[in-house]
This record gives structure tokens, C-alpha cells and sequence, in this order.
């Protein structure tokens, strides 16, 4: 029988998301600045799927890129507290794993870490390898889930970030943290998130007078975009997919999700390692 006459409905075939429609009606090959036009013009004959950086960025966001195994086998010294869930709503939960050295005489510093994938892919269990790692350095170590883009758009990611680091300060007693000692670490949109979240933390709003928390002492984001208003930076599709409109249609709103927007003197001091095209802090 001829599958495309037999009316079974193919049950791979589906409806793309938001950030794959986006992706695929941006996919033109193009460079962003002129030393990567240099890199591809001296690069052998490039693969079909990758026409250009871009192309296969957004093919690692979407995981049609395998990632390398970062499942790291846990040590007797350290304890893992897994798939813990801290915000439950209409048709899923978020959960969080938490890392901790055992038998610690003291509460110790929390360290929250906040995982990339242009906001609309990636999990927690992408930065478990560092969880463990730090556990074993004498921190407690948290990684977290947030809302992709595709389940919900801006501010759902922060919010649910934020949310999650109340929750370990909320619970902090079960795990001896020291709630006054907590710091944020983040990669790609998990840089962007933590840079947000960081300093707007302390810094006075009309919404919030005392800034709306929770509160951090120190932000640690790799190569996390800080102006989403920046013409180098603005216009990708996963920015769109992220807050819902393009730039052109809504510049207030890319401007209110920038981190540098919340930089007062009251933001806890960064530590931001970047490309050289996106805005530096130290």
C-alpha cells in the first residue's frame, strides 16, 4: 500500500516548534562579523546541513547534534540529591539535581548553575560533571531546569530560575547551605539568565523598591549576551523564539530582558568571560 494514500497519519511527522519554524526561515548563509567571513572562505567545501555557523549552532540547540556523555559517575564523598522538583503548573514540573559534600561541619556557599541552548533547548543534567566537581571542591552545587522558549516565552525562563533559587534558600537547612554565601554560574542563554537574574537581584525598581530577589553575592556567565539590543546580537531567531517578537516590533521588550539594563551599584560584581563582539564586565 502506498503510505502516502493509505491515510495513516505518520506518527514521526509533526508540527514544527516555534524555534525550528524560526531557524528554518533564517537559514541563509551568512557570517556574522568579518573574521568568521574569512574562516569560511578558507574552509574545504562545508556540509550540506551546515551552510553556516549559525546553521549549526541552532542544530546543537535542537540536540540533532548528539552531545559528548557528561554523565559523571558520583563519589562516595559526595552526596547526590536528584530530580527534585521545585515549581509544578498546568502540564509539567521543574526539577532540580543538588550536589553536596557529605559530612560537612558547616553550612557551606551554594553555587546555582543555570544551563544554555538559546533558551529553547538543554536540561539540567548538562552541567551535573561540574555539580560533582564542585560538591567535591566543598560547595553545594544546584543544576537547574527552566521553561524552554517553546513552552513559554519571556520572562517564564527567569521567573522559573528565580523561583528555583528560593526554593534552595527556602530549604536550605535540609542541605547546610549558607544562604548568605550563594553565586550563579552560566553558559550561552544560561549566561544571559544569571547575568539578569544577578543583577537585578538588589537593584530598585517602581515593581520592586528593594530589588526583586532572590538575593545573590556573585554571577559568574560564559559568553552569556548582556544587550540583547545590540545590532551584532539581536536579530537571531533564537531571540525571537525566547521573547516572542522580533526586535523591530517590540525594542522596549529586548531592552527590559538585557542584563546591562539592571546594573546598579548594588548588583553583586561579575565575572564574565565572552567572545570579543558581545559587551564585556569585570
Amino acid at each position: 500500500m502506498n503510505p502516502s494514500t493509505s491515510g495513516v497519519v505518520d506518527p514521526v511527522a509533526q508540527e514544527p516548534s516555534t524555534s525550528e519554524r524560526l531557524m528554518a526561515r533564517d537559514a541563509v548563509p551568512r557570517s556574522n562579523t568579518a573574521a568568521g567571513q574569512r574562516i569560511l572562505n578558507g574552509a574545504p567545501t562545508a556540509a550540506p546541513v551546515f551552510k553556516t555557523f549559525a546553521d549549526f549552532l541552532g542544530a546543537v540547540a535542537l540536540r540533532k547534534v548528539p552531545p559528548v556523555d557528561m554523565r559523571p559517575v558520583v563519589p562516595g564523598s559526595v552526596r547526590a540529591d536528584l530530580d527534585m522538583v521545585f515549581q509544578k503548573g498546568d502540564n509539567y514540573e521543574l526539577k532540580l539535581n543538588l550536589f553536596t559534600p557529605k559530612n560537612s561541619a558547616k553550612a557551606i556557599p551554594l553555587v546555582v548553575m543555570i544551563h544554555g541552548g538559546c533558551w529553547i533547548d538543554g536540561g539540567r543534567a548538562d552541567y551535573n560533571y561540574y555539580g560533582v566537581k564542585l560538591a567535591q571542591l566543598g560547595y553545594a552545587a544546584a543544576t537547574i531546569d527552566y521553561r524552554l522558549a517553546d513552552q513559554a516565552p519571556y520572562p517564564a525562563a527567569v521567573d522559573d530560575s528565580r523561583n528555583a533559587i528560593q526554593w534552595l534558600k527556602d530549604n536550605a537547612k535540609s542541605y547546610n547551605i549558607d544562604t548568605n554565601r550563594v553565586a550563579l554560574l552560566g553558559g550561552s542563554a544560561g549566561g544571559h539568565l544569571v547575568e539578569l537574574i544577578g543583577y537585578a537581584a538588589n537593584t530598585p525598581s517602581k515593581q520592586y523598591p528593594n530589588g526583586p530577589g532572590p538575593k545573590v553575592k556573585a554571577v559568574v556567565a560564559f559568553y552569556g549576551w548582556s544587550d540583547l539590543t545590540d545590532p551584532a546580537v539581536r536579530d537571531p531567531y533564537w531571540n525571537e523564539a525566547f521573547l516572542g517578537k522580533k526586535y523591530a516590533d517590540a525594542p522596549e521588550l529586548y531592552k527590559e530582558a538585557s542584563p546591562i539594563t539592571h546594573v546598579s551599584k548594588q548588583s553583586p560584581r561579575p565575572y564574565s568571560c565572552r567572545a570579543p563582539s558581545t559587551r564585556l564586565f569585570r
